[in-house]
């Protein structure tokens, strides 16, 4: 079985946050409660999310996906 397409759901926990995704190259992927990452290329993807809080405040996560 090959797997190319995922979905990356990010859960806040602050209802005012904000929730973006971004690939390696800071290119805005999009913005929200998921993303879908569809046709992965083979070898490694990475996706940032950025969650901005109500003050200000930005938390930064990396997802790294391994395709092969």
């Amino acid at each position: 079985m090959t797997i190319s397409d995922i979905t990356i759901y990010a859960t806040k926990t602050d209802a005012g946050a904000t929730v973006e995704y971004y690939d390696s190259s800071s290119n805005l992927l999009g913005s929200g409660p998921s993303l879908a990452v569809p046709n992965l290329a083979i070898g490694w993807t990475q996706i940032n999310v950025q969650v901005t809080a109500d003050d200000g405040t930005v938390q930064d996560y990396d997802v790294n996906i391994d395709r092969r």
